[in-house]
Order: C-alpha cells, then sequence, then structure tokens
C-alpha cells in the first residue's frame, strides 16, 4: 500500500554524490491548512488560527465555563482543573532558546502552524478532524461570545459513535477518501485522529473543550478507546459528591454487560447518562534531573539529565451542568431499597382481632419498590426528602404497572388453556 505524499516528507536530501557534496535542497514543510481558513466557525466546527478569543482580549483570564452562583458564593468555590496526564514531547537541545518559554521552543520544533509532529505533509489538523466528522463519530460546535460573535469562548465536541475495526473492511489499512480533501484514510489514521483532534489552540494558549457524549450515542467501546480515556477522560475526583453517591449507586446495582467488559465503570456512567467533563492543554517544562529514578528504564526519556517540553492535559468539572436531573435519572432507574421497621411488638391484641384474614395476608406479603417482599413490616419514610419520596412514588406506580400486566397476561394464557 503507498502512503500518499510520502514523497514530499520534510527534510534534507539525500546527498547524491560522496560525503563531500552538499545536501540536498531543504524542501519547507506546508504550512497547516488550519491557519488559513477565514475568522468564521462551519458548523461542522472548523478550527481556524488565529482567531480573537475572550480568552486572550482579556488580561486576566476568564473561565466560559464558571456559573455566577459558584463566583459569588465563597461556600461553593469554582471548580478548578486537575492534571489528567503529562505528555513528553522533545528534549531541549542547547541551540534553543529561550530555554525557559515553553511556547517559542516548540516553534523551533514542530513546523511551523503545528503542535505535533506530523506522519506525513498532508496529515494537518483539518485532516483529522474531517476524518472523526466526515465518519459521523463527533460533532464540534463552536460557541461565541453573546455580545461579540468574533470570539470564541470554547468549542463543544459530542462523541456520536465509534467504528470498530470489524465495520473497517477486510483490513484496518484499506484506504476511505476524504469528501473535501483529495486525501485518504485507513482505520490506524482513524485511531489517531481521536488523539490529534484536540490539539487545537488559540493565540493565548488557553483554548478550553466542553466534552460530551451525545444524546444518541449508544455505540460499543472499542477496546483502545479504553486508552484513550485514561488520558483525555474525565476522573472520579472530578465528580461532585452527589455523583459520587450515585455513581457508587450504579456500580452496586448495575447488572454486567458482555458488551462492556473491561471498559471502566466511570466511562460507563459518563456515557450512559451524557455527563460533560471540561478539557484543555497546555505547554510546560520538566527538568528530568530531579526527577530521574534509579530503577527508570534507560529506554524512557525521563532516564537522562536533559530538560524536556512536555504538554500536560487538564480536566474540570463544568459548574453549569445540572447534577440533580442525573441523580434523579439514576434513583429513577436504580430506586434505592426503602428502610424497613419490623411492626411494634406493643401492638393491642384488640386491634389484631379485628383485622380480617384477607387482610392480614395482605400485610404479610407487601410488595416493595424494588420488587421484593416484606413480612410484616411497615416503611420508614421520615428521613426521606420531598424529591425521594417522589422518586419512590415513581418506583412503585412502575411496579404496581408491571404487576398488573403480570395479571393479564396469566388471566389471557389461563384461558387461551381453556
Amino acid at each position: 500500500m503507498s502512503i500518499r505524499g510520502a514523497s514530499s516528507s520534510r527534510g534534507p536530501g539525500r546527498p547524491t554524490g560522496p560525503s563531500n557534496q552538499p545536501r540536498g535542497t531543504l524542501v519547507p514543510h506546508p504550512v497547516n491548512p488550519i491557519y488559513q481558513t477565514s475568522n468564521k466557525f462551519t458548523v461542522l466546527g472548523t478550527m481556524p488560527k488565529p482567531y480573537s478569543s475572550a480568552l486572550a482580549s482579556n488580561p486576566i483570564p476568564v473561565d466560559p465555563f464558571q456559573s455566577k452562583a459558584s463566583s459569588s458564593n465563597p461556600s461553593n468555590p469554582p471548580s478548578e482543573y486537575l492534571l489528567r496526564w503529562t505528555n513528553l514531547l522533545f528534549h531541549i537541545e542547547p541551540h534553543m532558546k529561550p530555554r525557559n518559554d515553553p511556547v517559542k521552543l516548540t516553534s523551533q520544533f514542530f513546523p511551523s502552524g503545528w503542535d505535533f509532529m506530523p506522519l506525513a505533509p498532508y496529515k494537518s489538523l483539518v485532516y483529522y478532524k474531517d476524518i472523526l466528522v466526515e465518519t459521523e463519530s463527533i460533532f464540534i460546535k463552536p460557541i461565541y461570545a453573546n455580545n461579540d460573535k468574533a470570539k470564541v469562548l470554547y468549542h463543544s465536541l459530542y462523541i456520536k459513535q465509534f467504528i470498530q475495526m470489524s465495520e473497517w473492511g477486510k483490513h484496518p489499512s484499506d484506504l476511505m477518501q476524504l469528501s473535501n480533501q483529495d486525501n485518504s484514510f485507513c482505520y490506524y489514521d482513524y485511531i489517531e485522529a481521536w488523539y490529534k483532534v484536540f490539539l487545537h489552540q488559540n493565540e493565548s494558549h488557553r483554548h478550553s473543550w466542553l466534552v460530551q457524549f451525545d444524546h444518541k450515542f449508544k455505540s460499543h467501546f472499542p477496546y483502545w478507546f479504553s486508552h484513550w480515556w485514561a488520558r483525555f477522560g474525565s476522573t472520579y475526583d472530578l465528580l461532585p459528591d452527589p455523583l459520587k453517591v450515585q455513581l457508587n449507586h450504579f456500580c452496586n446495582h448495575k447488572k454486567l454487560d458482555s458488551a462492556y467488559e473491561g471498559v471502566p465503570v466511570l466511562l460507563q456512567f459518563v456515557s450512559k447518562y451524557k455527563i460533560p467533563w471540561i478539557l484543555r492543554w497546555e505547554y510546560s517544562i520538566q527538568n528530568s534531573t530531579s526527577e530521574i529514578s534509579h530503577n527508570a528504564s534507560p529506554t524512557s526519556p525521563s532516564a537522562y539529565p536533559f530538560p524536556l517540553v512536555t504538554r500536560q492535559w487538564f480536566v474540570k468539572w463544568w459548574d453549569k451542568f445540572d447534577v440533580n436531573r442525573i441523580v434523579g435519572q439514576v434513583q429513577l432507574e436504580f430506586p434505592t431499597s426503602l428502610k424497613v421497621l419490623p411492626v411494634s411488638t406493643a401492638e393491642p391484641s384488640s386491634q389484631k382481632s379485628k383485622e380480617s384474614s384477607v387482610s392480614k395476608k395482605s400485610k404479610e406479603s407487601r410488595v416493595s419498590p424494588t420488587g421484593s417482599t416484606c413480612s410484616r413490616s411497615i416503611y420508614d419514610f421520615k428521613d426521606c426528602s420531598g424529591k425521594e419520596l417522589k422518586l419512590i412514588a415513581q418506583a412503585l406506580n412502575k411496579r404496581i404497572d408491571e404487576l398488573h400486566e403480570d395479571a393479564s397476561t396469566g388471566s389471557s394464557s389461563a384461558s387461551c388453556s381453556q
């Protein structure tokens, strides 16, 4: 299989004669086409650079995801970014300066207009973005400032589906043509696109993404996506306390599905209830001298006492998200078992004698919202809030409907047998 564009790869040409002959002509790397587009975003999420950003135009950094309630309430401080992982990019060579500015150092290492090392000259950020958009795997939406439509606050990225390797063709190296580019891509490029699509950056290097699974998402997870999730996905520490409680409840009551075998539980929870998270990255300098381990592998970059430029990825909770809605959904799907108290033995015998045998039998076999029966018991609702009582009532109504369906099915089957 031939790789398109391989003949025009950047770098010095091979000498045509003896070693004392001059090298071949240096061919500059083509500029990433993502930076040659107009200032307006298309519906498919064309990502131009540079553009006027609210984050860049203000001297004090502004967080577009911060809610007004959390910023004005000291008891409910805004969420902070948590370091997700650090990507080692390259060593800082002696000729690179200034050695304390990672952004300027990357411009001396990456091709002009790029934030990564291209596998081929045509495999730009637009190339990878188009792969995911054309396969209907993602949807990208730019969010503009209300008072200035030229200012992009951030991008929303919705995960719609995954293309499985088994769905690709005879082999993952089979090529598919991009409709809006004169380039092809294979399944390896498709996987690579998931790792590259977030590398878009604004001129202040403070661009952020709001990532969320689409409301129609029902796709199975390929195994390689668990690796992706460990680098770009949400974390348990990110969740507010009410959602942590519901996640534990979800783990204890969810039935195991073979389709989700090996998939992290948090990923199942976030994708099922469409819980968003915020993702951003920035360049940094890491002095590996202080981090060398005596047991480090000699092939590891941290095993050498040279400073490196790194890319640090951060995740953050979206303070504007409605947590109560998710709590209600989890409780409705997996109702919390009601507290059961034994009937008091001090009940007067005269009251017992007044009960008919029918009512006594009904009392001894009450049905809980979870479908279990409780012998001679009552429910304790004194500690339940109004919202919890509403959920309990919904669960009870659902159970009653199921019992009516069972009764009608039983009677119809009985009449058929007659």
